[in-house]
């Protein structure tokens, strides 16, 4: 390389390029590391909730949740799937809810704007 200066140029892009790279790649996971570090943390995550599909500390054992599997993947995999359709099916209601009120609320407007009172005397 000290005779051919193009190649040793060259060499010293690629090495710089490299180690650039590298260097960048390396801070990147710094920086994950140090943001998702607290999740790690036992006294940090102990107040936070656990995964509502996490079904190892699952109290609940109704008969919505259980299963006749032998299979314990599958017998989990039907409990995810029976939780998942309970979530279902309360967002459901709760929309229901909603539209029951906005519809009461829309009839309500609609009774108040034509109400025979307030009209005047050439709409009544």
């Amino acid at each position: 390389m000290d005779d051919n200066a193009e190649l040793a140029e060259m060499y010293q892009d690629t090495m710089y390029s490299l180690r650039a790279d590298k260097e960048h790649d390396f801070q990147k996971l710094s920086k994950i590391q140090t943001r998702f570090d607290q999740f790690k943390d036992k006294d940090y995550m102990k107040d936070l909730p656990e995964s509502k599909y996490d079904l190892r500390d699952s109290e609940q054992e109704d008969d919505g949740a259980s299963t006749e599997f032998s299979d314990f993947e599958l017998n989990d995999m039907y409990k995810r799937y029976k939780l998942l359709h309970q979530e279902v099916d309360e967002e459901i209601m709760t929309l229901s809810e909603r539209d029951k009120y906005f519809e009461q609320s829309r009839k309500n407007a609609f009774k108040k704007n034509n109400d025979p009172r307030k009209l005047g005397k050439w709409r009544a």
